[in-house]
């Protein structure tokens, strides 16, 4: 999980990151900005999306991997179980 954090965040939200802009908008359908106020907005509304521990005290999925797998599936219009996220 926190490998997936960490990989996610270098390859998008980096100021030097893997995929430039406009691949970004190809995979997500909107830009950078809209995506990051969507997932600060929905982490600090919803519980769900906020980071929490498991039963061993590891660091759950994070907030950007958790707004990225459900706007993913939006963006696409594929069922949930499409996606291996």
């Amino acid at each position: 999980r926190g490998e997936g954090d960490l990989r996610l965040r270098r390859d998008y939200f980096d100021e030097a990151a893997v995929y430039p802009t406009h691949l970004f908008r190809r995979r997500f359908r909107m830009n950078r900005p809209l995506f990051l106020r969507i997932v600060n907005g929905l982490e600090m509304a919803i519980p769900f999306f906020r980071q929490k521990r498991d039963a061993l005290g590891n660091p759950g999925f994070s907030a950007l991997q958790k707004c990225t797998a459900a706007i993913r599936l939006l963006a696409y219009g594929t069922a949930a179980d499409a996606v291996d996220e």
